[in-house]
């Protein structure tokens, strides 16, 4: 059963995800505003996609703590499951990634034009 659930989210994602890319791509010309839009919408369908393929939930504590305006945010990165959880979460995120994901086609590019911060790790 476990095997039947996660072949379920591997079609719904990888088919989800090229819907999404011919819909919302026109959208990565307009700046970083729809940049932002485009990647909270694949955001929430992936948390859609697991909600209703595997069951996984997301809870979130203490988001009354967070200040109204700018701030920072530290997680403990063990996933890429907490960077798609934010994205939903915080409202105009930035996040701080390594150079080589800019390399990847198209995820590249819409890492650049979305405004996130790529940082050449190679200097240590």
């Amino acid at each position: 059963m476990i095997a039947l659930r996660a072949l379920l989210f591997n079609v719904l994602f990888f088919g989800g995800t090229a819907l999404l890319c011919i819909v919302l791509l026109p959208l990565m010309l307009f700046g970083r505003k729809a940049n932002q839009f485009v990647g909270h919408a694949w955001c929430r369908l992936i948390q859609f996609m697991l909600r209703y393929s595997v069951g996984m939930r997301k809870r979130f504590t203490g988001l009354e703590n967070l200040p109204d305006g700018p701030c920072i945010i530290v997680a403990k990165h063990q996933s890429a499951w907490e960077t798609l959880t934010f994205h939903t979460v915080v409202p105009d995120p930035a996040y701080i990634l390594k150079k080589e994901l800019t390399r990847i086609p198209l995820v590249g590019q819409f890492l650049i034009l979305s405004g996130q911060i790529a940082v050449d790790r190679s200097a240590g």
